[in-house]
């Protein structure tokens, strides 16, 4: 989605920033010539462009128009630092649940062989008091693999794909947003 920025916006921005428009055109990965052309009508920008001056928006709310030029940028600085450390933490969530994802499908095709081991043994236990013992073994083992494989069925397994998809797809639009 493309979208204009007026002058106004723009000079209210840097004013409260305290920052060139210059400065504001390297934040926003556009040349001074673009942006002057985005001020003025003659180029719409990206949606992503808004996103960072959204950040900016926020940071403006938050500066002294007082402050040392400085201190904007500390606070600049950190406003886009913030959206870094936020990706890394999706990242780092999203890691962690594809790594507990595999690990509850490994559980499942496991306790699955098991459940099919346990069924094939039963079905050749011969029958009487001497293979008593046997049985109940096989089927203790039966369903405690069948216990195990109710936490980590394919419903379970579907729902960690998709908290490790929306972290991913988290991280990524984060990471757009400050480049």
């Amino acid at each position: 989605m493309k979208k204009n920025l007026s002058a106004n916006e723009s000079n209210r921005l840097r004013q409260a920033l305290g920052i060139s428009q210059q400065q504001l055109a390297d934040y926003l990965s556009l040349s001074r010539v673009q942006l002057t052309q985005a001020e003025t009508g003659r180029r719409t920008m990206p949606a992503k462009t808004f996103a960072k001056l959204g950040v900016l928006s926020t940071v403006a709310a938050t500066v002294d128009p007082t402050a040392e030029t400085a201190d904007t940028k500390k606070i600049l600085d950190e406003a886009i630092k913030k959206p870094g450390k936020k990706a890394k933490q999706c990242e780092a969530q999203a890691i962690s649940a594809r790594v507990r994802l595999k690990e509850m499908k490994e559980r499942y095709s496991q306790c699955s062989l098991l459940v099919q081991v346990c069924t094939v043994l039963l079905g050749r236990l011969p029958s009487g008091t001497a293979a008593k013992k046997d049985r109940l073994c096989l089927e203790i083992m039966k369903a405690g693999a069948l216990k195990k494989m109710r936490t980590c069925n394919p419903v379970e397994q579907a729902v960690l794909q998709l908290q490790a998809d929306g972290f991913t797809r988290q991280a990524q639009q984060l990471r757009a947003m400050i480049q």
